[in-house]
């Protein structure tokens, strides 16, 4: 008897222990940046391995129901199915079953001239397929160890507070990073620059975090429909509401789209159960929630602005991935790319513009059939969907109401969102799923291998044995993921003093373990085109066989090829362009050197209104040595885009400046002359009409008159404008320019003064108008009104040395000796080291003692 009770004791302790080693790992992976990184995973498997051992080891069979049965045997063959990607075949007997996966990997060094490996595996990516074997290890053991607990009712309430707890905490964690300024999490961890002030929380990415406070919304509102809470109602409740405005706060779409499912789900289960009796108060307490959550959410949507912004955006641009991830399957549908092979295997079949990293499709059934393949991915899905279908949730109780709701909402938010990939998450939708399908079965097993639960000790060490083998397989990929060899080889290549041998060596290296990757051999092709001891064309090459869009790519090509093949290198600048047009910049200014004529300018433009861009700048850029050429390319840009006014106002300039060319325009002087300012009025009527709230053609317009010699109507047109144009400084300033020309004083000093007058949003966009105003005064010579506009410009932006520097000179030259010396005093201070503001101090004071002695 004596024994027995020992025994009991024994094992209520270690049943406790696993427990809490449970709940440690279960909360720990998502506190610590989701243990998205491999050496932060392996310490929790380490822990979660302990919970299974110490909880299975000497602990009592126990019969768990098929549905858990038919999960584990789900997660066991998808693993053994990743770890199978893993084994090395024959590149022969690869070609035979997976022709894709073995082209890849035989010309993976092709820009070294060298063969491929005779033997390689079917992932594309070995050291993520063998980090996600450790992944599905991981929750597998997670699954294994939250089953024993939640065995029992209690044990189910535990595990749903430890998801409740931890949302709770990310919640708390989210709000109060941004609300104290901290840009690193916890003070220590540095996100990097891609993760803004708003989204530093210990689940970095949004639509992650939002993803577990649904895990935690769902549990927290299924205990406040608990029959028997084990925490006051007030308090779940008051939990719920939290939960619930952080994740509208948070602002992902997905999330809270999937929070209302969750909620509408929690709430349909509790009714079905009592339809045939329902209580009245019931409806009451269910509407009086409901206007309560909905009011909390409205009050913190409305307070905030970002959260507005970011949840009614209408960018869908991430569905269109959709359509590339289809083509995937032609390639990779029946064996898959590898399970974690998706970021290096998609730019083969990406489409689109500008440079971008997918490292999921953010649909979990697009990355499982894409990784898996088609008949494991759906096979697999197919039995996880059957395994938790609805009635496995209502056989049980209301806490497992909640995980099924937390499960559905997860699931309907990873159809657009990217959350299924990070452990910190899946581990706690692993213990929903254990509390969903765990307990007793009804029925006595029927299959032979449904009894596994009933050898407790097989299954510890089973689990020790998993995890020694993937622990060491993912400790093997510490620092090899093609995130690390990008990095690594990006500095490398950049680094001045690497050889070219040290550079092949490495580039070996990298694409055996990433021979999808396209951004490895053109970190290559950059550094040979700085070298210069290696041709960059194999590595260019092999960069755009593994990824259809690559704009800078072509941009390094379109410089290769340069003056040796200018044709070719103007269809590369052409394609970097249409690929990635954030290289407008690059490519407009590097791209017009290679053009003589029309024909060469057209070879860069794309065709139809993409066009239009590369056609207006090179009509810009070329004018002053290929005038002729930007008549035309103004005309072809005038027939595709009929509304676009810079060819209108280039035309018009170049007429109104032929009309005001004097001698060096002969065939407008003369008998000609009036034809020169007729076609000058009609341009400048053309830019008017065709943008009416712009100053351009009005100003054209008046200095067309003006050179017709009716300066008059000229300035009177510019008076009657400048009130309504968009750009009045604009108007105000040819005004000014105009009556300069005419000698028209009078209008100049009231443009002037109108400038000045003219009020701005912030003090400091006016400067730059008080500036050139006071730069006009001091080139007529009035320095006085120079001085004030000055001081006014100085009083806007106190910090600005320049202004204060033109304020000192002028009073100095003004013979106001005693406040240009407080000025210079004031310059010394905020320089120095700066020896030029102590001698004019210096200067000022000896002028205010000379005129003191001469008193």
């Amino acid at each position: 008897m004596l024994g027995r009770e020992r025994s009991r004791s024994q094992s209520s302790k270690a049943a406790r222990a696993s427990r809490w080693l449970l709940a440690i790992a279960l909360s720990g992976a998502a506190l610590i940046v989701g243990a998205s990184h491999t050496v932060t995973l392996c310490a929790v498997a380490v822990v979660v391995a302990a919970s299974v051992v110490v909880g299975w080891w000497g602990a009592h069979p126990m019969k768990v129901r098929p549905a858990a049965t038919a999960l584990l045997v789900a997660g066991i063959g998808l693993a053994a199915y990743t770890a199978l990607q893993c084994v090395p075949w024959p590149i022969g007997w690869l070609a035979a079953f997976a022709p894709h996966n073995a082209d890849v990997w035989s010309r993976a060094l092709t820009p070294l001239r060298e063969a491929g490996p005779a033997w390689a595996p079917l992932t594309m990516d070995p050291p993520g397929s063998r980090i996600e074997l450790l992944k599905g290890v991981v929750y597998l053991l997670v699954f294994v160890a939250a089953l024993r607990v939640a065995q029992r009712r209690d044990g189910a309430a535990f595990l749903s507070g430890v998801v409740i707890v931890t949302g709770l905490l990310l919640a708390f964690a989210a709000v109060l990073h941004p609300a104290f300024g901290m840009h690193k999490l916890y003070g220590i961890y540095d996100p990097g620059p891609s993760v803004g002030d708003a989204h530093v929380a210990p689940l970095m990415n949004p639509n992650n975090l939002a993803g577990y406070i649904n895990l935690a919304f769902c549990s927290s509102l299924a205990s406040v429909w608990s029959r028997e809470p084990r925490v006051p109602r007030a308090l779940t409740g008051a939990a719920t509401l939290l939960l619930a405005g952080t994740q509208v706060w948070v602002a992902s779409r997905g999330g809270v789209i999937a929070m209302i499912l969750g909620a509408a789900t929690v709430t349909g289960i509790v009714l079905s159960e009592r339809a045939r009796r329902v209580d009245p108060r019931v409806w009451l307490t269910v509407g009086c929630g409901a206007a309560t959550l909905i009011g909390g959410l409205f009050i913190v949507l409305g307070s905030l602005d970002r959260a507005q912004n970011e949840l009614f955006t209408t960018d869908v641009t991430k569905f269109s991935v959709m359509r590339d991830v289809a083509k995937m399957l032609g390639a990779y549908g029946v064996f898959g790319a590898g399970r974690g092979a998706f970021e290096t295997t998609f730019p083969e079949f990406r489409s689109g513009t500008t440079y971008l990293r997918h490292v999921s499709p953010e649909n979990f059934v697009a990355q499982w059939v894409t990784e898996w393949g088609l008949p494991i991915g759906l096979l697999g899905l197919a039995a996880i969907v059957i395994a938790l279908r609805p009635t496995a949730a209502v056989a049980r109780s209301r806490t497992a109401a909640g995980a099924w709701a937390a499960l559905a909402a997860i699931a309907v938010q990873n159809l657009a969102d990217f959350g299924t990939e990070v452990p910190g998450v899946m581990l706690s939708v692993t213990a929903c799923a254990a509390i969903v399908v765990g307990g007793s079965p009804g029925l006595a097993p029927r299959w032979r291998f449904e009894r596994w639960s009933e050898r407790p000790r097989a299954v510890a060490k089973v689990a020790i044995a998993a995890t020694l083998l993937a622990g060491v397989g993912a400790a093997a990929s510490v620092g090899r993921h093609v995130v690390d060899d990008r990095r690594h080889l990006h500095d490398v290549a950049l680094a001045p003093s690497t050889s070219l041998g040290v550079m092949h060596d490495l580039e070996r290296t990298a694409m055996l373990r990433h021979p999808a990757e396209p951004y490895l051999p053109f970190i290559a092709a950059l550094r040979a085109t700085r070298a210069r001891d290696e041709s960059p064309l194999p590595w260019l090459e092999a960069t755009l066989e593994r990824a259809r869009v690559y704009g800078t790519a072509h941009l390094l090509l379109a410089r290769v090829f340069g003056l040796r093949a200018p044709s070719q290198a103007r269809l590369e600048y052409r394609l970097a362009l249409e690929q990635a047009p954030e290289l407008a910049g690059a490519v407009i200014q590097e791209s017009p050197r290679l053009v003589a004529r029309f024909d060469d300018a057209m070879e860069l433009v794309s065709a139809g209104e993409a066009g239009v861009g590369m056609l207006s700048s090179l009509a810009t850029s070329l004018t002053p040595r290929l005038p002729s050429t930007c008549v035309r390319l103004d005309e072809e840009l005038s027939s595709r885009l009929p509304s676009e006014a810079s060819p209108l106002l280039r035309g018009a300039a170049s007429a109104v400046a032929d009309l005001s060319g004097g001698d060096d325009t002969s065939w407008c002087l003369g008998s000609a002359r009036s034809v020169c300012i007729e076609r000058a009025l009609y341009a400048a009527g053309r830019v008017e009409t065709a943008d009416p709230a712009s100053c351009a053609g009005y100003v054209l317009e008046a200095r067309a008159l003006a050179a017709a010699g009716s300066s008059g109507r000229a300035m009177a047109r510019l008076d009657e404008v400048s009130d309504r144009v968009r750009d009045r400084i604009a108007c105000l300033r040819a005004t000014v320019s105009l009556a300069n020309d005419v000698r028209d004083d009078t209008r100049l000093e009231k443009a002037l003064a109108e400038i000045v007058r003219v009020g701005c949003v912030d003090d400091r966009q006016c400067v730059p108008n008080l500036v050139w105003v006071a730069q006009e005064h001091e080139s007529r010579g009035s320095m006085p009104r120079a001085l004030a506009v000055y001081k006014r410009a100085h009083d806007a932006a106190p910090d600005d040395d320049a202004l204060l520097e033109n304020v000192a000179r002028l009073a100095a030259a003004a013979g106001m000796n005693a406040e240009a010396l407080q000025d210079y005093q004031e310059l010394a201070r905020h320089h120095p080291a700066d020896v030029r503001w102590q001698r004019a101090a210096q200067e000022q004071r000896d002028a205010i003692a000379r005129a003191a002695v001469k008193l």
